[in-house]
């Protein structure tokens, strides 16, 4: 991937943007979400979102790996992995665990039930999306006819910043790991990183 750089106002100097490679499990909503996030920013960073067309764990830290091994991160690059919960065993979600504690510039997001209850938290606190079905209902009723498609003018900097907000106030204390109960999401971790 190429670097791009870009001139701030009034400095007259090349800034280099950070680069953030996810390695999301979905193949449609995840990627979209990101580069929504991506247009909201600009000049600021670029994501390189991952397409994952098998969704295991093992199947997403390989995509990240391999990724890696093409592309030497800088300064203030990242790396991370976006994760459901679902039926996934805490020794599957260990191994991505153990990953990301193996350099400061690698992360792990997890979303307990799944992607959707972050996209909730967008709209709501989240206190009546916990579970996997009403989640999706509950979505729907700020996402109408949605079907892992996002509607990106639906999605501000504003309600990124709701999000983070009541993201964190389900995950508190914060999780060292992954969250263990449902209705509960790591990804604020990494979204409050990249506008910060």
């Amino acid at each position: 991937m190429a670097r791009r750089k870009f001139t701030r106002k009034g400095q007259g100097k090349s800034h280099y943007k950070r680069l953030f490679i996810i390695s999301p499990e979905g193949s449609t909503t995840e990627p979209q979400y990101f580069k929504l996030l991506n247009q909201l920013s600009a000049p600021e960073f670029v994501i390189n979102c991952l397409i994952n067309k098998k969704s295991s764990p093992n199947k997403i830290l390989k995509k990240m790996i391999d990724e890696l091994q093409k592309t030497s991160l800088k300064k203030g690059d990242e790396a991370w992995i976006v994760i459901d919960k679902d039926n996934w065993t805490d020794d599957q979600l260990n191994s991505l665990y153990q990953w990301s504690k193996k350099s400061e510039t690698n992360g792990l997001a997890v979303s307990n039930p799944k992607f959707e209850y972050w996209l909730l938290l967008h709209f709501e606190n989240g206190c009546q999306g916990t579970q996997p079905s009403t989640c999706c209902s509950r979505l729907l009723a700020h996402i109408p006819n949605y079907s892992k498609h996002i509607d990106s003018k639906l999605f501000t900097i504003d309600s990124i910043k709701y999000a983070i907000h009541n993201a964190k106030l389900r995950d508190s204390p914060p999780c060292s790991d992954w969250p263990k109960f449902q209705g509960a999401t790591t990804v604020y971790k990494l979204v409050e990183k990249l506008f910060n």
